[in-house]
């Protein structure tokens, strides 16, 4: 949140158990623009911050993995 955003996201989750978890910004050609997190931590409610002033408006994709769950949220950069 917000989407869309300027320029900076908040990507909250949560996790119910401890465990690494990773999240990772694409653009739609599929092309890793950044890496945010790829650590372990305990279970609960964590948040990251990406901050996207260096790249242009358009939408991107963040893939959340922990453990064996995915999700792929579209997030909306407007400069």
């Amino acid at each position: 949140y917000p989407n869309p955003f300027n320029p900076v996201a908040n990507i909250d989750f949560s996790i119910s158990k401890d465990e690494y978890v990773s999240i990772i910004i694409y653009n739609l050609n599929g092309e890793v623009i950044e890496s945010l997190t790829n650590q372990y931590y305990q279970s609960g409610y964590h948040n990251i911050v990406w901050n996207a002033e260096h790249y242009s408006s358009g939408v991107y994709l963040a893939q959340i993995k922990a453990g064996n769950n995915m999700k792929i949220e579209r997030l909306t950069l407007v400069k």
